[in-house]
Order: structure tokens, then sequence, then C-alpha cells
């Protein structure tokens, strides 16, 4: 018995250990570096593949190989230890993790370290190895004056075999920097720069002569000269801070004991004044000297590439932070070029020089101009949460009179950065606004930080710019801003500038609550009308709801998920070209038209040409939109609409986990040939469905037009009927059939859009609103018979000239299906979906039919139009 429970042990041993694996250290000694500098440690490759179970290097450098995310996300080759278990998912290269200082993974961000591994190949003299290898994120360490000791664990794994690795990054204290109380002051220095007002990053060189530097320091030349940026530091900031944790907490800043060199001290040697709250005037008052900085938090020059040769010092590149700085100001700031316990001091003055009797053409700073003339733009627009804008024009006659330039000399704009300050547009952080009406860095504005507004230009020469919302500001949805619940106005400028001259073009934007309908008699332009509408087509995508966004789908699902419009059909109707894609955008109510927008907000998956995220406007536009969606933001309400433009092929994402069965979606899309400006216009359902289901072909899309007889339009009150003949050989003629076999016809009416409910002749009678879909409570009674006959009565609903009915069916017999609408118009009627009314001169009338097809000749009722005029022809 005892022999038995021996062999079990033994058994039990042999299989624990073909899951211990071997085990490594990694010890690697670094200094603290600015570059990613990086050492490694190299092991044999063999035994690692034995250990692994793999046949030889060869196989253990394919495994290393297929490691990467690019392959497959989820499965990988090399691991990192998480407070989880383990992660393969990298955050920095194919095979590296981005760490934080206890060796987990994270983001570039707030990264310090990383580590890595790499096959390496054998040579003559080597064998194949694997190599550990680790780094430093530039400046995490070169700041920290105890030594770290970073630690992690990772692993290379082949199924259920796997080699782990301790790795130790031992990192030396940063050298305590220089300090002034050490120093001796030999020699003083003063080194002037010149700027004029309103420049940018000129990168000019400037450059003074160090009379006695070399004796002075007790250096020789060559040594100084061969590399003066080892010696050459600037007196870095103390920041203090008052009252901390408390309400009225502040940091005081006065000049440091310490010096660093400039690169590593600011990024890029970078320069501005600390702002100190003085409690006694109770003001904030600037600092009289400058100190490093960040590249745009408040600098206002830099120096860069400096050189000493034979006593010459020169600074290489030396420019301003555009529009920080305005004639006659001055800023300087201290150099100190230190060897042993002896300093030079070079104090560098920048001066905005003044520039005098300007001539026309020249570009003077505008604290130098005088104002030439003004006007003001109303901008009327709802609280929004996807960045739409709204259109305004700009009288450019009056700013060109006033200027007295022509067209082509405006070639930029200009925006105010503080009172009397302008900036050029470029540095306006593209238009972002704050609500007093300021743009610019100097006034902390940029993309999401304050700025409620933005202000775009559309076309310069045409004075046709765009003013928008920075998403959700107004709504409730971005941290620290409230919904608005009374109208917020934003009055911001416009600057046009020529010589010694400008213009101001005032802009006042009132912002409304969110969700209120825009009070207008203008409803805009009907989408419609801008292009040559050749064929309208309905159709219905099914999608089953997901928690993953496209590109993490398998290819199956990736497959159900696009739509094949065939691109031979859009070539037939549309004509071979260059094609594009419209949405609409969200109207602000349901009294205008949405508006026309190309691709944008969404970067389409591989294969595809473009695309939106799409999202449901608030229910306030009214029951015209509810279930619409509309191009906007990319959030949980969103799923996106992408397209394979030379392909004819619609494909589909979804916000993960936002979508449930039953949901359902209208869209509209136009696919446009931009060489002769024709479109199809397409109706598109989506509906979230638990398994898909092929549905019928559609075979053919037919209207049937029926005008309502000239003596019964001022009579078509509640409980008039109309009966309407369904054609019921045009409908046996599409399917396929003889009009015997229409008994075995399933007859469908349009619930919704997208949504079909079965329909029985003689069956109860359904309730319609105007656009054809199914009303539980008042519109248009339908009584459809055997006979195929439509009787319509209106109830509670008054028919005028230019209001309409359509009636939307559906009929399938053997997995082909026809959708045929019934549109019941007037004379006089807009529905008839005819552009450009107006564009036929009186000679040349044109006929139309009532769904706007042009015709030779009338075969059915229709429209003639001449000399502008629409005359019904019975």
């Amino acid at each position: 018995m005892r022999k038995i429970y021996y062999s079990l042990l033994v058994l039990l041993l042999m299989m624990v250990s073909t899951t211990v694996k071997a085990q490594y250290e990694v010890n690697i000694d670094a200094q603290p570096t600015n570059d990613y500098g990086s050492g490694s440690q190299l092991f044999d490759a063999a035994d690692i593949a034995t250990a692994l179970g793999l046949a030889d290097a060869d196989a253990l450098q394919a495994l290393i190989a297929t490691a990467s995310k690019d392959v497959d996300p989820n499965v990988g080759a090399f691991y990192i230890k998480t407070t989880d278990g383990k992660s393969c998912q990298y955050t920095g290269n194919p095979n590296e993790f981005w760490m934080d200082d206890a060796g987990l993974p994270h983001a570039y961000s707030g990264a310090s370290w990383y580590v890595g591994v790499s096959f390496v190949a054998a040579t003559d003299t080597t064998t194949a190895g694997v190599s550990m290898y680790v780094g430093q994120m530039p400046s995490v360490f070169t700041k920290k004056y105890e030594p770290s000791t970073l630690k992690t664990t990772v692993y290379l794994v082949n199924g259920d075999k796997e080699v782990s690795f301790d790795v130790t990054q031992n990192i030396a204290a940063a050298p305590e920097p220089a300090t002034l109380s050490d120093l001796t002051i030999v020699k003083d220095y003063n080194f002037g720069i010149e700027f004029e007002a309103g420049g940018e990053y000129e990168g000019q060189a400037f450059s003074t002569t160090l009379d006695g530097i070399y004796d002075a320091l007790g250096i020789s030349q060559e040594e100084l000269d061969a590399d003066v940026n080892a010696y050459l530091f600037t007196q870095l900031v103390k920041a203090e801070i008052q009252n901390e944790g408390e309400d009225n907490e502040t940091t005081i800043y006065s000049m440091s004991d310490y010096l660093e060199n400039p690169s590593a001290a600011s990024g890029g040697a970078w320069f501005g004044r600390y702002i100190n709250y003085d409690e006694a005037s109770d003001k904030e008052v600037a600092l009289d000297y400058n100190l490093p900085k960040d590249w745009g938090a408040g600098a206002t020059f830099y120096l860069q590439n400096p050189a000493l040769a034979d006593g010459e010092f020169t600074i290489g590149s030396v420019g301003q932070y555009p529009g920080t700085m305005k004639a006659g100001d001055t800023d300087f700031t201290y150099l100190y070029i230190v060897v042993g316990d002896k300093a030079a001091r070079i104090k560098v003055q920048a001066t905005i020089a003044e520039k005098e009797n300007p001539t026309p053409g020249d570009d003077v700073p505008f604290d130098q101009c005088t104002k030439a003339g003004e006007q003001t733009i109303e901008v009327v627009d709802v609280a929004k949460n996807d960045y739409e804008t709204k259109n305004f024009t700009i009288n450019m006659e009056d700013v060109l009179e006033k200027l007295g330039c022509e067209a082509a000399d405006i070639t930029t704009h200009y925006r105010w950065m503080a009172e009397g300050q302008a900036i050029d547009y470029s540095q306006t952080n593209d238009g972002y606004t704050g609500q007093d009406g300021f743009s610019g860095a100097d006034a902390g504005y940029s993309w999401s930080n304050k700025a409620p507004v933005f202000v775009q230009p559309v076309t310069l020469a045409e004075g046709k710019f765009k003013v928008g919302q920075y998403a959700g500001i107004y709504t409730g949805k971005v941290a620290d801003h409230d919904s608005i619940t009374s109208n917020v106005v934003i009055t911001t400028s416009i600057l046009f500038k020529y010589s010694d001259k400008y213009y101001e073009a005032k802009l006042q934007y009132t912002i409304q609550p969110f969700g209120t309908e825009i009070e207008t008699d203008d409803p805009g332009v009907n989408p419609d009308s801008e292009f040559d509408i050749v064929a309208t087509l309905p159709i219905t995508m099914q999608l089953i709801p997901s928690s993953n966004y496209y590109a993490q789908e398998s290819e199956e699902v990736q497959a159900q998920m696009q739509l094949d419009l065939g691109i031979d059909k859009i070539k037939e109707l549309i004509g071979e070209g260059t094609y594009t894609v419209y949405g609409l955008k969200a109207p602000a109510s349901a009294k205008v038209y949405p508006e026309l927008t190309p691709a944008t907000g969404y970067g389409a998956n591989e294969g595809f040409t473009g695309g939106f995220w799409m999202a449901v406007p608030n229910e306030k536009l009214g029951g015209e939109y509810v279930n619409t969606s509309f191009a906007g933001n990319w959030g949980n309400n969103s799923y996106g609409i992408e397209w394979k433009l030379n392909d004819g092929i619609f494909g589909f994402d979804q916000f993960p986990d936002a979508r449930k069965v039953g949901d359902f979606y209208v869209s509209t899309f136009y696919w446009v040939n931009t060489g002769n400006n024709k479109a199809i216009k397409y109706e598109l359902s989506v509906v979230y469905v638990e398994e898909i289901v092929p549905q019928a072909e559609i075979v053919e899309n037919y209207t049937e037009s029926v005008a309502i007889e000239e003596d019964k339009i001022e009579q078509s009150k509640v409980g008039d009927f109309f009966d309407v003949a369904i054609n019921k050989e045009k409908i046996a003629s599409a399917l396929g059939i003889d009009v015997s076999l229409l008994s075995g016809v399933q007859a469908y009416y349009a619930k919704s859009m997208g949504v079909w409910a079965t329909m029985t002749p003689g069956s109860d009678v359904q309730y319609f609103n105007a656009n054809g879909y199914e009303d539980t409570e008042t519109g248009v009674e339908a009584a459809f018979s055997e006979d195929y006959v439509v009787t319509l009565t209106l109830d509670d609903v008054e028919l005028g000239d230019n209001d309409k009915i359509t009636l939307r069916y559906a009929f399938e017999y053997d997995g082909k299906r026809m959708l045929y609408t019934v549109q019941l118009g007037t004379p006089t009627s807009e529905v008839v979906g005819i552009s450009n009314v107006a564009a036929p001169k009186a000679a040349d009338g044109a006929y139309y039919t009532l769904t706007g097809v042009k015709v030779a000749q009338p075969t059915e009722k229709g429209i003639y139009i001449k000399g502008g005029k629409k005359v019904f022809v019975k």
C-alpha cells in the first residue's frame, strides 16, 4: 500500500514539474537619462526553448515574433505580471510594456519606465539569445535626487509552459543641481535681443562678445568652446504653497537657489513670467524677470542652440511665443556659465521694438493700428452636444472698402486674445473662445479647456464663417458646466488687418437652453434640392446588439454587418465617377430642414473610405424626428455607418452594449457622383434583432401617384374618403407571377420606418399618420380590400393645398418583395419632390410625374412647369 502512495506521489510531482518553469533574474544598473536610454541582459535561447517545450531556437524566434498585438490582442507570448494575474495587452510597442514605478502596465502619459523582449540571432561567434531590455521615459528620473529601484515580472509563455523573468532596474540618483550660493559670480554680461511686435517663432540668431570669459573662469578656450552647453545653466523657480488645502490656497513663486541646464529645465529653453497674488493690493503681480517654463504655459520667448567660439557667444535659435508681448515690452532672464565654483552671469534682455512710420502694405503690429470700421452679426442657436455649427457671413465688401485693399490681401484673420491684444487665427487653438469672447493660449482657452464655443473660417475671401459649441458644455455632459436655463450670449470678434488699419466684425452668438425650438420663418434649404436625385431607395439593415466594436467582431460577424448596395446598380443610376456620401445633421427643431454633412467624426475601419457616428436627437425636435438618427457625436446612444465607395457597400458599427433587441432607427444618406451631381437617396432603416433572418430580395420600388380631384380640395374635411386602386398587374409583374396567384402573396403595411406588419385584406381598419406609418390614435383610416382597393378616410385631419398622404405597402412572394408606395397629392402640393421649380424658361417647360421624375410627356397624372409656374396635368 505504501508503494502505491509513493508511486502516486512521484506521479503527482512529475505532473507538477511540468508546470514549474525556468526562472531568471534580470538586474540592470542605469543612470538617469532624458532619451529613452536602456540596458539589456542576454539569455541562452536554447535553454529557454527547451523550458517552453519548443524544438529549437528558431521556434522560439517565431513564438516571440507572433507575440505582437497586431496578430491577436488576446493571444501573446510575452506577458507582464498585473494585480489580477498577467496580461499580454502591450502598452508600448509590440513585445514591450510601459509601466509605473510599481512595475504595473501603464499608458504612456504617467509611465516611468519600460521593459521589452527581443530575439538575438546567432552569429559565427555567438549563440542565439533572448534579450530582456529596460529603459526610462524621458526626464522622469533626471529630477529624482534619490536612487530608484524598479521591479516587475514578465513571462514568455507557450501553451501551458512559461519562463519567468524577475526584472530589476536600479537607477542612480540624479546629480544635485548647482546652487548659486556655492558660486562666485566673476563676470556679468548683458546680452540684448530684439523682436518685432506680433512676431512668431522666428528662429533668429543673436551674438554678443564675452570679453575675458576664459581667464575669469580659469578654463582654456578650447575646452569651453568645445561644448559650452555642458557648462551653461539657468536659474530655476521656487514654488511655495500658501494655505494648503484651504479655499484660499495659492502658490508663491520666487527665484530659486538652484541652477540647471536650460534644455532639461524647460523642455526647450522657454522662458516666461510667473504670477503672484498680492494680498495687500488684491491683485495679481508678475515677477519682473523670466524663468524656465513649458511651451505655451505663459512662456514669452525661447533661447535654443547656444554656442561659444573665441569669446563670441551665440544663441542660434531665438523667438517669441506669438501674441504674448507688445511693442515696448521688455523681459529678461539669466544664463550662467559655470566652471567649478565660478560663474559668469549673462543677463538676456528681450525687447519688443516699436516700428515707426508704416507704409501701405507693411505688416504693422495691432497695437499700432487704427480701427477702420466695424459691423455686427447675430447668430441664434440651441445648446448642443455634438459640435454642430451655424454658418454666418461677414460683409467683405465693407471690410475691403474700409481697409483700402483687395480680397487677395486678406490671407488670414485675427482674434482678440485679451483687451487690445490680437493674435493670428493660427495661434488661437483653432478658434476656441471663452465666454468673455477672448481666444488664445494666454487667456487659457483651448479645446476642452474653458472654451464653450469655437469660431472658424469656411471661405475667408467670401467672409463665410461657422460658429459651434464644445460638445456638451451647456448640456450638463461636461464636468464643471451646468445645463443652462436661460439664454447665454457670447460676444466675440473676427478681425481683419491691412497695413496699419484693422476692421472688427463683432459676432453676437446667442445660445438658447438645450431642446429649445428655434422660431423661424426660414426653414433653411431642403437637402434634396442640392442634388439631382435620380432614385429614392428604402433599404433595411438587421443588426444584433453587441458588446464589441466592428473591428473586434469575428470575420463572420463583420460580414453580416455589411450591406451591399450593388455598385453596378449605383453606376447605372448615377454614372461612373468619383463618389462621396452625405448624411444629415439634426436640425434645431422640427420646423427647419436638416443640414447636409460629409463624412466626419468617425475613423472608418480598415478597408472603408469614411463614415459617420449616428445619434438620435432630443425628442423636443418633434415627433417627426423620433427614432430618426443623424450624423452626430460619438457616444453611448450612437451607432456607426461607414462605406466602401468603390464597392457600393455600407458597413455598420455600434457603441458597445448600447442597443437592445427591438430598437430601430431611420437615417437618410445621399450617394453622390461629384462629377455630375447625380445622387441616390437612401432611406436606411436599422433594426436590432435577436437573430438575423435573410430578407426577401427587393425586386422593385414602385410609387403610385394619385391626385385629389381639384373640386374636392376645399371640401376635404374630416370624414371625406378616397378610393385608391392598387395596381394588381404591376405587383404580379414585379414578382414574376400571374395575377391569379395574388391570393398567395403576403401583404404588409409599414408599421413604422423599418418595421412591417402583416396585412390581411378585409381585416380591421388601420390608422396611419400623413407619412404612411401606423398611428394608434388619429390620422388616416385605411381599409384594404381583397380587390386591392384602399379606402382612405380622414379622421380628425384636414387636408390643405400643400398637404400630402403617403401609404407604404410591401408585397412578398417566394423570396421576392415589391415595395409599393401610394402618394396622394394635390395640384399645388410640395411633396412631388421637384427641385429647381423655376429653372425652366417660359419657352421650354418640362413635365414631371408627381414623384418628381422628369418625363417627355406625362403618361399619368403629373405636373407641367412653365415659366416657374406649376400646372397640374389631369
